[in-house]
């Protein structure tokens, strides 16, 4: 009986070792995904800004417009993309 005590001791050690060993492999992993995910959360908070406020494209456009006519239509275009955008994720 005492044997078998001490082998579930000895197995609880080693599953206590391994189960560290795993908590520092995942905090090491967790370290390492940090910077993309905030890039991502950066740009989804971005993301629901122009959405619930969709003038700033017009005032962009109109900024372009003073400082560089040229540009003003790629920028136009890239801004109703957006707008299309978040209108048909509105509607989801």
């Amino acid at each position: 009986m005492l044997s078998k005590l001490n082998q579930l001791a000895a197995h609880r050690a080693n599953l206590l070792i391994l189960a560290d060993l795993q908590r520092a492999d995942l905090a090491l992993q967790l370290v390492r995904l940090h910077n993309p995910i905030s890039v991502i959360d950066k740009g989804i908070t971005t993301f629901r800004f122009i959405k619930q406020h969709p003038l700033w494209i017009l005032g962009s456009a109109f900024m372009l417009l003073k400082s560089h006519p040229k540009k003003l239509i790629h920028y136009l275009q890239l801004g109703f993309k957006i707008l299309r955008l978040t209108q048909t994720t509105n509607n989801r």
